[in-house]
């Protein structure tokens, strides 16, 4: 089953997103859970991180959770609100050669 984590931070992240970055990484590297997609989360202007966002393969929410909770981030308290949802996908230009371009997306010619 697929799970959306959408984690938001803290006002005051930053520095404790700093502090925790290397074993944030190292965790998702041995994650119990396959991650399709992930990465941070950004406001608008793409200058600042804001939170956080995982695409998981798990066998239940019991276990998206505790994939959550393991993290070095979730233990810092880096993340204020957490939503976990199970994803039912529908659509995935990735695989089909579909969809617009990085380079389209960000106006890079």
């Amino acid at each position: 089953m697929l799970f959306a984590i959408h984690c938001l931070d803290q006002p005051d992240a930053p520095p404790l997103r700093q502090a925790h970055v290397k074993a944030h990484q190292a965790y998702l590297k041995q994650a119990g859970v396959r991650l399709v997609v992930a990465g941070p989360l950004e406001d608008d202007a793409g200058t600042a991180v804001i939170g956080s966002f995982f695409l998981v393969e798990a066998f239940s929410r019991a276990e998206a959770e505790a994939f959550n909770q393991g993290d070095p981030f979730f233990k810092a308290g880096v993340w204020q609100r957490i939503d976990i949802s199970r994803f039912s996908k529908r659509w995935d230009n990735r695989t089909a050669g579909g969809g617009r371009k990085a380079s389209e997306e960000s106006g890079i010619t």
